[in-house]
């Protein structure tokens, strides 16, 4: 499969990644040179690999008609910022004018709360701020400045974070901002540097967008409000639809790379894993393995305990390959991912946070168990007493270990189907799947 990915976001580089590494090929086009040396210098299983092409430059409608034309593509994959309306415009029209299939990578939003001031659109956000002499933050980039050019003294109240990028910081210095109260740097910052930013610069108030968690929303949100300041997003211009990450992930059967990740490709999961950043369904086809025998079968777990003995990556991914199907989730873990300690602020499941121990999967008795840690011995153990007490189990990083694998996922409306190696071949499932997926799509 080759795919066009338009979009230097980090969607759009873990995309080009994943789908290198699951044996595709791709071509990430980003906007500036900036967004270039970022893309090579992120991008990490591709490195040195001519399955992928890094391109720079803005593109008009025709460019990218031209482009389509003649590149014989598969796909093309929308991964650019949820407020470039007008390039997710003219993408899609090209796709259109060349009947290249189009997928929209919709970022997901951030969580609103009653402590957040959503407003419709930049000239609202200025309006507001005229009302009063706040001081605030802006961490939109230098595209919308020009607005808040009209506030009274905006030069002295501002202060303005963009990227490092030579035409931003000469745009907003043009426009009057002073240079003493701009912050040149790349994104995305974590919770601490937030609220380091923000007790420098004496903030009042910070000003967003609604760039969701992989752009850095919430750790701005948390720590503006952790200080007790005003926090204003401007909203998105359009709500998208389109699918997630983790449903453009499991479409082409690829899976992000970290250290858990690459331990358990020696293990259960096929390439296909929808434990990899789930998408659309589940189901089960089985497959049967030397000295052992798996059944394909299709349950109803709405309501059903399962246990999750790890908080990381991997557990998040399954979890949310799961979580539409209404089971009761425990997860047993010391520490959670971010995903995982939202959806149990939230009541979405159950978190118990400190270390596996003994008993744990007696005392839960769950439909299934998952071993999901980066400990082999512990992993190991839960593996046996799930066993000892007539469950089912699946090891994330011994395949010989399981008592059912996870499969890779096809839906459409009205079908699922799911797919696993009968003998390890993940290339294989990979590309069948994949031939399954676009079939249920037709």
């Amino acid at each position: 499969m080759k795919a066009f990915i338009f979009g230097g976001t980090t969607e759009g580089r873990l995309l080009a990644d994943a789908l290198v590494d699951a044996g595709h090929q791709a071509v990430l086009s980003v906007a500036t040179d900036f967004g270039l040396e970022v893309a090579r210098t992120k991008l990490q299983s591709s490195q040195g690999t001519t399955d992928l092409t890094v391109r720079s430059g803005r593109l008009s409608q025709d460019d990218i008609i031209g482009i389509l034309a003649q590149g014989d593509y598969d796909y093309t994959i929308d991964a650019t910022h949820p407020y470039a309306v007008l390039v997710t415009e003219n993408i899609r029209a090209a796709c259109l004018a060349t009947g290249t299939p189009y997928i929209r990578l919709v970022r997901e939003p951030g969580q609103a709360t009653d402590a957040v001031t959503y407003l419709p659109d930049m000239p609202a956000v200025v309006s507001m701020l005229a009302k009063s002499d706040k001081r605030a933050l802006l961490t939109i980039g230098s595209k919308d400045l020009d607005a808040f050019t009209l506030l009274p003294r905006f030069a002295e109240r501002l202060y303005v974070r963009i990227l490092p990028m030579a035409e931003s910081l000469e745009k907003t210095l043009r426009l009057g901002f002073r240079g003493s109260q701009v912050i040149c740097m790349q994104g995305p910052f974590d919770f601490e540097m937030n609220v380091a930013m923000l007790k420098m610069t004496k903030a009042d108030c910070l000003v967003t967008k609604d760039s969701g968690d992989l752009g850095g929303f919430e750790d701005k949100v948390e720590a503006a409000l952790s200080l007790g300041l005003e926090v204003i997003v401007a909203a998105r211009p359009v709500q998208e639809e389109g699918l997630s990450l983790d449903e453009v992930l499991q479409l082409f059967d690829a899976h992000l790379l970290d250290s858990a990740d690459a331990a358990a490709q020696a293990g259960p999961e096929s390439a296909a894993d929808p434990a990899s950043p789930v998408a659309q369904g589940a189901s089960v086809q089985g497959a049967s393995v030397p000295g052992a025998s798996f059944f394909p079968l299709f349950i109803d777990i709405a309501d059903k305990p399962v246990l999750f003995v790890g908080g990381g990556q991997i557990a998040e991914r399954r979890i949310k390959a799961l979580a539409r199907f209404s089971p009761q989730i425990t997860v047993i873990a010391p520490k959670a991912s971010d995903y995982i300690a939202r959806q149990a602020a939230a009541g979405g499941l159950r978190l118990v946070e400190r270390e596996y121990q003994a008993g744990d999967v007696g005392a839960c008795q769950p439909l299934f168990v998952v071993a999901a840690t980066n400990d082999r011995e512990t992993n190991r153990l839960v593996g046996e007493e799930a066993k000892a007490n007539g469950l089912f189990v699946s090891v994330a990083d011994r395949r010989e270990e399981c008592s059912f694998y996870y499969p890779a996922l096809a839906q459409s409306e009205t079908m699922i189907a799911g797919l696993v190696s009968n003998n390890g071949d993940h290339k294989l499932v990979s590309e069948k799947i994949t031939k399954i997926r676009e079939e249920l799509l037709k």
